[in-house]
């Protein structure tokens, strides 16, 4: 008999949690005063710092990049950085660029407190192209978050000189997965809204976006303002696959 009356008991009490119409079990009534318990954890905002890599412009560090646009042949990009000098009185590194037979020496300020490149400028043999200020790439910045920049490009090799003036605003849309050759990868989606006045006087609109992979830092895909795509087939950083 004490056993049964324990079992009632239990089940009594496991149901008094739940509201009973019939009036054998009674709830405790909620306190009007008192508040359910509200989260103050935020929504982590996306970043896309998360697609900078600084390892890519240490001394040493090389990485090759083999891309294709829309049906032309695939094209194999090899980078690696030679030196750390200074280029027109500021500090830099000295990145080669290896394309088919042709040899660019870039030449890029690396800011890793602010997670952003800037492209100082370019030689090709005799010819040389540099930018005032820096051609910025900024990584710290949110989701839905832009920067503006007005950059000039003076092609020193041309007599005169030659100056082509972009206004450039750039904005973050967010992390997004795509899938290319080369893989599945999560990246980082800038939109570039440009307008670029050539050394003629022509003004142009130009409306770009690109895809940097998380971690790894580097291009996965780009279109251009005709709308082709570019996609990478292949690629690795330091002899590993990315």
């Amino acid at each position: 008999m004490k056993r049964n009356v324990l079992l009632v008991v239990i089940s009594a009490a496991v149901i008094s949690g739940c509201d009973g119409d019939d009036g054998i079990f009674f709830t405790k009534k909620k306190d009007p005063a008192v508040k359910p318990a509200v989260s103050t954890t935020a929504a982590a905002v996306e970043n896309a710092s998360t697609c900078f890599n600084d390892k890519l412009y240490k001394v040493g560090s090389g990485y090759n990049l083999t891309t294709q646009k829309g049906t032309e042949p695939a094209e194999t990009q090899h980078y690696k950085v030679l030196e750390d000098a200074r280029y027109r009185g500021q500090p830099a590194i000295h990145q080669r660029l290896s394309k088919s037979t042709k040899l660019t020496d870039r030449y890029l300020f690396i800011n890793t407190g602010e997670k952003s490149v800037s492209l100082l400028g370019e030689k090709v043999l005799k010819d040389e192209s540099y930018y005032a200020p820096g051609y910025l790439v900024k990584f710290n910045v949110k989701k839905g978050g832009s920067y503006s920049q007005t950059v000039t490009m003076t092609e020193e090799s041309s007599k005169p000189a030659r100056e082509t003036v972009s206004n450039i605003k750039t904005t973050f849309k967010g992390i997004e997965t795509i899938t290319v050759p080369a893989g599945t990868y999560k990246t980082c989606r800038f939109e570039l809204n440009s307008s670029v006045t050539k050394p003629d006087g022509l003004t142009k609109k130009l409306n770009s976006s690109v895809w940097y992979a998380v971690k790894h830092g580097v291009k996965v895909q780009s279109k251009d303002n005709a709308g082709s795509i570019t996609k990478l087939i292949k690629g690795d950083i330091n002899g590993t696959k990315i």
